[in-house]
């Protein structure tokens, strides 16, 4: 909070200078006022409309309020821009399942991995939801992958555990 009120001011005394809405925007989402993010990072993009990271930052703070339309078409410019950005993908994944539209979800984590095969929380979601699907070989196949790109995040071994377990693979499980 102190941290936001001293970007307050220093709008108040500058506030010509764009840098300081898009620090007080990530200020605001550390104190989960995403309304209050939106309107700096709108700001920020009002004066900088290619700035990738304010649009970026908007459309999680959408998200978060709810506003998937919103967020999606957020999400959609940035990838128009920079279809690269990797993250996008899985934030426009993450909206497509909010809106209960599995299969286009589940879609752009599939063009996400087309483009950079390396992204462990693709795969990581991948194998959670083949998990969901009672899928455990693919489940298996797919956090496996995640873990060798990412060894250190635990919940993707306990994930494969549930995964090799379902297989009545109980060593493997164990082992997790």
């Amino acid at each position: 909070p102190g941290a936001e009120e001293d970007c307050t001011r220093a709008i108040d005394m500058h506030p010509y200078i764009t840098e300081i809405y898009g620090l007080r925007g990530l200020c605001r989402i550390h104190n989960s006022n995403y309304q209050g993010a939106i309107d700096d990072y709108s700001r920020v993009l009002s004066d900088e409309p290619s700035n990738q990271g304010a649009r970026y930052n908007r459309a999680l703070c959408l998200l978060e309020l709810k506003q998937f339309d919103d967020a999606d078409n957020d999400l959609t410019e940035i990838l128009k821009r920079s279809p690269r950005h990797y993250k996008a993908y899985m934030v426009k994944a993450q909206v497509c399942f909010e809106k209960k539209d599995t299969l286009e979800g589940l879609r752009w984590v599939d063009t996400l991995l087309t483009l950079n095969p390396n992204e462990a929380s693709a795969w990581a979601f991948k194998g959670r939801y083949a998990v969901q699907k009672d899928n455990y070989a693919q489940a298996d196949s797919f956090l496996t992958r995640a873990i060798k790109l990412q060894p250190e995040l635990f919940e993707n071994y306990l994930a494969r555990a549930i995964a090799r377990n379902g297989m009545n693979r109980s060593s493997g499980a164990l082992a997790e």
